[in-house]
C-alpha cells in the first residue's frame, strides 16, 4: 500500500493542535508482536475513526493509549503535548476517557453510582460537582434522568452503552477512546451512537479516536480513517480519498464496489461477492 497517497502523518506530535501524538509505538504480550511502530496524530476536535482486520491491534492500541499494557510498550505517547508515562493514572484520568468493550457481565451499580466511581480522578464521587456532572452527563448522552437509580444490568444494550459513554465524559476529558462503540446494537440505536459522537465532537470539541467495524458508518461520520493491518499503520485518510486509491481492496484482502449513499451521496463500500448468483427477489 502507498503511504503517501493515504495521507499517513508525523506522530512526533509537535502541532499546538495535536490532542493525541503516537510515536513509534510497538507492544508485545506474552512473546506475540500485537503493534509494530506505529505513529498518528489526532487534531483537537477531530474524529478519527480505527478499522482492519480483526486481530491487527485496534483494541490493544487503545488499551496502551489508556496505559492499562505499561509493560507491554515502547514508543512515545503524547496526551496534548504530555507524556503519559510522567503521568500518575488519576492525572491520566484528567486527560482521557477509555470506554471498553462490553463484555460479560456488568458490575452491579446503579447508573448513578457507576458514574459518579468514573470520577475519581477528582476526588469528589458524593459532591455538588459530582452530581451536576452526572446531570449534564447523562444529558449529553440523552438517557433520562428516571434511569439514574436502574441498575446497569437491568438496561438495554443502547442504554448500556450511552451510560459507559457517560462514565467517559464525567471525567472532564476532551479525549474520548472508544472500543466499538455500536457493536451489537440495532440499526436504530447504531444511529443513535453515531448521532451522539456527531455532537460530541462537532458541538462539543471532544476529539475522538473510535474503533469500528462498521466501514460506512465511518465513511459517513469521521474525519479521517486510520487503518491497522498485522499490526502496522497501513493508512491515515479522509474518507473522500478511500475510494480512488482502493484502499479498503489493499486492507481487508478483498475487492470492493461503492454506492453513493441515498441522502449524503457519500460513497458507500460494499464487498463484492465472489460468486454472484441470481437468488431471485423474494426472501
Amino acid at each position: 500500500m502507498n503511504a503517501n497517497t493515504s495521507g499517513i502523518e508525523n506522530g512526533n506530535g509537535n502541532g499546538n493542535g495535536d490532542a493525541l501524538a503516537i510515536g513509534g509505538l510497538s507492544c508485545a504480550i506474552g512473546g506475540h508482536t500485537i503493534l509494530q511502530d506505529v505513529s498518528l496524530t489526532l487534531r483537537r476536535g477531530e474524529l478519527c475513526c480505527l478499522i482492519g482486520p480483526n486481530g491487527s491491534g485496534k483494541s490493544t492500541l487503545l488499551r496502551c493509549l489508556a496505559r492499562l499494557l505499561d509493560d507491554s510498550w515502547t514508543g512515545h505517547i503524547a496526551i496534548h503535548g504530555r507524556d503519559i508515562r510522567s503521568l500518575s493514572q488519576r492525572d491520566l484520568a484528567r486527560l482521557v476517557a477509555y470506554v471498553p468493550q462490553l463484555h460479560g457481565n456488568l458490575p452491579d451499580y446503579s447508573v448513578d453510582e457507576f458514574l459518579r466511581l468514573s470520577r475519581y480522578a477528582h476526588g469528589d464521587i458524593r459532591s455538588p460537582q459530582a452530581s451536576r456532572a452526572v446531570r449534564d452527563a447523562l444529558a449529553q448522552v440523552r438517557l433520562p434522568s428516571a434511569l439514574a437509580h436502574r441498575s446497569l444490568r437491568t438496561l438495554s444494550g443502547g442504554e448500556c452503552r450511552r451510560a459507559f459513554i457517560a462514565a467517559g465524559l464525567v471525567q472532564e476529558t476532551h479525549l474520548l477512546l472508544l472500543d466499538e462503540p455500536e457493536a451489537f446494537l440495532d440499526p436504530s440505536a447504531q444511529e443513535d451512537i453515531h448521532a451522539l459522537l456527531d455532537d460530541l465532537h462537532q458541538d462539543d470539541a471532544h476529539t475522538i479516536l473510535c474503533v469500528s467495524h462498521d466501514l460506512n458508518a465511518a465513511l459517513l461520520h469521521a474525519d479521517r480513517l486510520a487503518a491497522l493491518q498485522d499490526g502496522h499503520l497501513a493508512f491515515v485518510a479522509p474518507p473522500r480519498d478511500i475510494r480512488p486509491h482502493g484502499l479498503l481492496d489493499d486492507l481487508f484482502r478483498t475487492p470492493f464496489d461503492y454506492a453513493p449513499h441515498p441522502v449524503a451521496g457519500q460513497p458507500m463500500a460494499l464487498p463484492r461477492a465472489p460468486h454472484p448468483k441470481n437468488r431471485g427477489t423474494t426472501c
